[in-house]
């Protein structure tokens, strides 16, 4: 894997310190995705840590909302949604997706996961809901398959081998989320504290019997987190917020053209859609990358 992979020098740029982890970043770190010829890249510990990092800068915008859905569906609420975002990746902990063997699909295996974490705190169809957001968000690469159930249990038809080292990714993740909150819900650190105890994960077919439709709520707000957060895989350069925040400098320049519309111009050029609130903008500088 790379020396220090983007995802941990943007994320020392949000946090302004570098994450705990880096200090033991050989005995912790285990990769957030796989490059195009199958080399891990990235970390798993810093995708996390920034998707939550981007949850909290929108949690003004989302939890109103969250809280209307509440009134029409029962199994939702922020709180929900944080677990979602702190567990839609932790399938890739398994000894599977990190060597990456054929047939690894981390988001099933996510499912299963948060479902064994959660169903002894929140109950039953909280829990499902949750399985199904962190299942659905990488179903654009399962889409062939198109009758569900048999979909989930094809993709992970054996138990999966958790890496004997997640109890100390798991401990180095719950560092790093005190410097984005001083504060966290105490089911997600029992939630997450289950996660090592699990020696195989096995494929649950009533996880996958019934679509709620609150999992596609959660689903929802999950792809535009995790997209945000996903995005300092190409460094600081392109790290969306600062994309955004060269982009609205750029917008000033006088040519003639109405501002508002080279704005639109540029964003759309630039990759980012513009159709949902940004959240407070702090621009993080390329300066800030130490090692």
């Amino acid at each position: 894997m790379e020396l220090r992979p983007p995802e941990c020098t943007v994320l020392s740029s949000r946090l302004g310190v570098d994450p705990p982890c880096r200090v033991r970043c050989n005995d912790v770190r285990t990769p957030s995705y796989h490059g195009h010829k199958g080399e891990p890249k990235g970390c798993w510990i810093a995708h996390t840590t920034l998707c939550l990092s981007e949850l909290m800068s929108l949690r003004r915008l989302i939890e109103p909302t969250l809280n209307r859905l509440s009134n029409s569906l029962n199994n939702i609420s922020w709180r929900h949604l944080v677990y979602t975002v702190a567990l839609h990746d932790v399938g890739k902990l398994t000894e599977d997706y990190i060597a990456k063997r054929p047939r690894t699909q981390h988001s099933v295996v996510s499912g299963c996961i948060a479902y064994e974490a959660l169903k002894g705190l929140l109950g039953e169809a909280p829990s499902i809901a949750i399985a199904q957001a962190c299942f659905l968000h990488m179903e654009h690469y399962l889409w062939r398959q198109l009758d569900w159930p048999s979909l989930a249990l094809t993709v992970s038809e054996r138990p999966r081998q958790l890496s004997t080292r997640t109890g100390l990714i798991i401990d180095a993740l719950k560092q790093c989320l005190t410097l984005v909150s001083p504060t966290w819900d105490e089911g997600l650190l029992k939630a997450l504290d289950q996660i090592p105890r699990m020696r195989s994960i096995k494929p649950m077919k009533k996880i996958f019997s019934q679509l709620l439709p609150e999992s596609i709520a959660l689903l929802w707000l999950i792809l535009l987190i995790d997209n945000r957060a996903a995005s300092a895989r190409e460094g600081a350069t392109n790290y969306w917020r600062n994309k955004v925040h060269d982009t609205l400098l750029s917008s000033g320049s006088g040519d003639g053209e109405p501002k508002p519309v080279k704005l639109a111009k540029l964003l759309v050029r630039s990759g980012i859609w513009p159709s949902t609130p940004l959240g407070p903008l702090t621009p993080t500088s390329s300066c800030d990358a130490r090692g």
